[in-house]
C-alpha cells in the first residue's frame, strides 16, 4: 500500500490449501483452485464411475501411489467464496465425506435453472434435486435459488436418500415466482437414513401456484 496516497497497489496471492483436503471455489477466474463445484468434485476427488479414486487427490493421498476415497481418514472440505454459482450441469453429487461450505452471511448463491424430470415420492435416483448428499455429509452457509425454466416436473434444493450422519445447518432455500416446474417443489427431502440433522435453515416457496405440490421439508423413515 502506498502510504502517501493509501491506494492499494498489490495484493499477495493466497497459498491454496488443496493438499490439506480444504478446495476452495470461485467464481472469479484465477482467484480459487476451481471455478465450479463440479469441477472440483471431478477433478480433485474423482468420479461415481471411478469409486472417488480417480481425482488428482484421492488417486495419490496419504503418500505415493496410495488411493483412497473420501473417508472419516481423510475428509473433504469445499469452501465456496462469496459469489453466484450456476452450475452447467444444475445437479451436484457429494461423494460420501465431503462437506460443502459457503461463507457467512449468505454470500454463496448456488441457481438451479433446470429442474429434473424424476418424481420426489416416486425414485430413489440420486440425482433429483440440485444437491445430492452423501454419508456423513455436511452442507452450511449455502444459499440456493430454485428457478426452473425449463417445465421439469420436480425442481428441489437438497435430497438425501438412505444417507446417515447429513448435516445441513444455516442455508436459505427460495423458488422464483416464475418457476415453471410442473409437479413438486421441495426444499429438502431425508428419506431414510439416521443421526441427520437440520438446523437453522430458513425455505421460502414464492411460487404459490395450486397445481404445483410444495414441500419445504419432507422426512420420510
Amino acid at each position: 500500500m502506498n502510504q502517501t496516497t493509501g491506494i492499494l497497489s498489490s495484493v499477495a496471492t493466497g497459498v491454496s490449501r488443496i493438499f490439506q483436503l480444504v478446495i476452495t471455489v470461485s467464481p472469479i477466474v484465477g482467484a480459487a483452485d476451481y471455478q465450479t463445484i463440479n469441477e472440483a468434485i471431478s477433478h480433485a476427488i474423482g468420479t461415481p464411475e471411478g469409486n472417488y479414486i480417480d481425482g488428482i487427490l484421492t488417486s495419490n493421498i496419504g503418500g505415493t501411489n496410495t488411493k483412497s476415497a473420501p473417508s472419516a481418514t481423510y475428509p473433504f472440505v469445499i469452501q465456496l467464496s462469496p459469489g453466484q454459482y450456476s452450475e452447467p450441469l444444475n445437479r451436484i453429487i457429494l461423494p460420501d465425506y465431503v462437506t460443502l461450505r459457503g461463507e457467512d452471511n449468505y454470500n454463496s448463491v448456488i441457481t438451479q435453472n433446470i429442474g429434473s424430470n424424476l418424481l420426489l415420492n416416486q425414485t430413489d435416483e440420486n440425482n433429483i434435486a440440485l444437491i445430492n448428499v452423501g454419508q456423513n455429509c455436511e452442507l452450511k452457509n449455502l444459499v440456493i435459488n430454485l428457478a426452473d425454466t425449463n417445465s421439469s416436473n420436480t425442481s428441489g434444493a437438497i435430497y438425501s436418500f438412505n444417507k446417515s450422519n447429513v448435516v445441513i445447518d444455516n442455508c436459505i432455500i427460495s423458488s422464483k415466482n416464475t418457476l415453471n416446474t410442473i409437479n413438486d417443489i421441495f426444499g429438502i427431502s431425508i428419506q431414510n437414513g439416521y443421526n441427520n440433522s437440520i438446523t437453522n435453515n430458513k425455505i421460502i416457496f414464492n411460487n404459490s401456484s395450486e397445481t404445483k405440490n410444495l414441500t419445504g421439508l419432507y422426512i420420510y423413515i
